[in-house]
């Protein structure tokens, strides 16, 4: 069997990541969900940190 030949082979089982995992949730499972936020949010956010930051004395 070629190099070649070892890449291009098929796999055993079809089965996707998913499946062969063990099952146990991972760390994004255990968050709860985040709601979207718009851009006008954002540069709100945005504007109230710079400010704390400001105020702070850190650029």
């Amino acid at each position: 069997m070629s190099l070649a030949d070892f890449f291009r082979r098929e796999p055993k089982s079809l089965k996707g990541i998913k499946e062969r995992s063990g099952g146990s949730p991972g760390a994004e499972g255990a968050l709860p969900a985040l709601k979207p936020i718009t851009g006008e949010q954002a540069r709100a956010a945005l504007q109230r940190s710079r400010a704390r930051r400001k105020a702070a004395g850190t650029t």
